[in-house]
């Protein structure tokens, strides 16, 4: 196979060559040989093929022929997105290109999805294929109302299945008025559905008195296996339909086991904005169908090590905050037996962060862990003190504030005493105003600031007269956060 950079082939050589296909021939059953269904008119379904197309174009002020040829796989999904996956053998030494496209509810290619670092011999091809399959192929030989310029005979074998013969007689697009076509016949197996296409085409070409001769040939062969959504290579980073494929209005929903494994991959070759994009998918995905989060946990321990990709990760989990969910939380923390490492204090984080309210397990395991290690008390009696917030009335939630104010009371260390002034801070709950109040009253400075700042995240007149008093305060730092609190509440 030439290896030809495309834009060095002749304008004339390129458009005989792959603008000239096959036109498009989808699964659909054939009962008038008269008309074949216009794209919209037909049965949407998901369809598998191999493909292969070779072109040969002359000159006649040449002596050598230009050849081409491309082969691959192609997947075809009309049933709610109308998008295409391609992988595509290019060059003599093979290599693999995966693209992906999209359509318009017309069938007009609306994007096409490529790698950003392709050679320009599989850039060459992939242009190729993008006008031949992809776009040419559901636009052209009809005229303005959608019939073909052939002569289409059909047959039936004993079976029931049917071989459609077409030949065309003339090539329909108008701004290709000198494109002549000399020798067409295209065959056709359906069973009854698309099983295989086979074709072959001569033209002729006359542009200002320079003829051009080209002969094209193709193959499309049903694959027999289970009709699923290939998954990219992402290895290679994707480009050009990247923002569409991410967006509301032209997005994979993720429905399938391999749409939402292919969304997991995409991830790691995103920026970070199209990661949170991404994510929230993810996350809708999971919570319409719960079996994508084993499929999730499998793509959570290919990336632990990657702190930036395991914190989106563990905060995807957050965000679902499902009971499943926070047992797989608990069990990455438990899992991640070196540390204390970056996984253990993002378990702890995501805790934190969630809005969900916490499962008895999930508590317990909180508290262990303000027991167990120093290192985890911080993060441990956040994330309790967070979840009263989520749900302040609840039986679990008053037993945790006990918890955490009696942490308060028995530890002696005035930066421990801090912890846990701010967890419960963070619990936003009222009925902490007591502590509040009392450590206000404390000889370390440090600790009547931090309640005068837990103060704040509550409600009472009663507070009205602690901060006055505290605007006596022998400390600069108390007397500051007294007047943020008097200016609180007089907004």
């Amino acid at each position: 196979m030439l290896k030809l950079k495309w834009a060095a082939v002749p304008m004339a050589c390129a458009f005989i060559l792959w603008h000239l296909a096959e036109d498009r021939i989808i699964n659909s059953p054939i009962t008038d040989a008269s008309h074949v269904p216009n794209p919209a008119e037909e049965i949407i379904r998901r369809e598998k093929f191999t493909f292969e197309k070779s072109g040969k174009v002359k000159f006649e002020f040449s002596e050598k022929a230009i050849e081409q040829k491309i082969e691959g796989e192609l997947f075809l999904d009309w049933t709610d997105e109308k998008m295409a996956t391609i992988s595509l053998t290019v060059g003599e030494e093979t290599s693999t290109v995966f693209l992906r496209a999209q359509f318009q509810k017309n069938f007009q290619l609306e994007c096409f999805e490529v790698p950003l670092n392709l050679t320009d011999q599989e850039n060459d091809t992939v242009t190729l294929l993008r006008d031949l399959l992809l776009n040419y192929s559901f636009r052209t030989n009809r005229d303005e109302n959608g019939d073909y310029a052939a002569v289409l005979k059909t047959k039936s074998d004993d079976l029931g299945n049917t071989q459609l013969t077409k030949v065309k007689m003339k090539y329909l697009d108008p701004s290709k008025e000198a494109l002549k076509v000399e020798n067409s016949l295209h065959v056709i197996s359906l069973t009854p559905h698309l099983e295989k296409a086979e074709g072959t085409e001569e033209f002729t070409l006359d542009n200002n008195g320079q003829r051009a001769f080209a002969t094209v040939r193709y193959s499309l062969l049903a694959l027999k296996k289970e009709v699923t959504r290939p998954l990219l290579n992402l290895e290679r980073p994707m480009g050009v339909c990247l923002q569409d494929y991410l967006t509301d209005t032209h997005s994979t929903s993720f429905t399938s086991a391999e749409e939402f494994k292919d969304g997991l991959n995409q991830i790691k070759v995103s920026d970070h904005e199209n990661q949170l994009r991404l994510s929230r998918k993810i996350v809708k995905a999971i919570k319409s169908n719960s079996q994508h989060l084993s499929a999730f946990m499998d793509w959570v321990q290919s990336i632990k090590s990657n702190r930036q990709l395991s914190a989106l990760a563990l905060g995807i989990l957050g965000n679902l905050g499902t009971p499943a969910a926070q047992k797989e939380l608990v069990g990455l923390f438990q899992d991640s037996s070196e540390g204390p490492g970056h996984i253990h204090y993002q378990v702890l984080n995501t805790f934190t962060l969630t809005k969900s309210a916490l499962t008895t397990e999930s508590r317990e395991f909180l508290r262990a862990r303000i027991h167990e290690d120093d290192v985890f008390t911080e993060g441990a009696a956040y994330a309790l003190g967070a979840s009263i917030q989520n749900n302040k009335e609840s039986l679990e939630s008053h037993r945790d504030l006990n918890f955490l104010v009696n942490e308060l009371d028995q530890v002696v260390d005035p930066q421990a005493k801090v912890i846990y002034l701010d967890a419960l801070k963070n619990s936003g709950s009222p009925d902490a105003f007591a502590t509040y109040k009392k450590y206000s009253l404390s000889e370390d400075e440090f600790i009547r600031e931090k309640a005068l700042e837990a103060l704040q995240t509550i409600q009472g007149n009663e507070k009205l007269l602690i901060y006055k008093t505290a605007l006596n305060d022998p400390s600069q730092k108390v007397r500051a956060a007294a007047l943020e609190g008097l200016s609180l509440l007089q907004d």
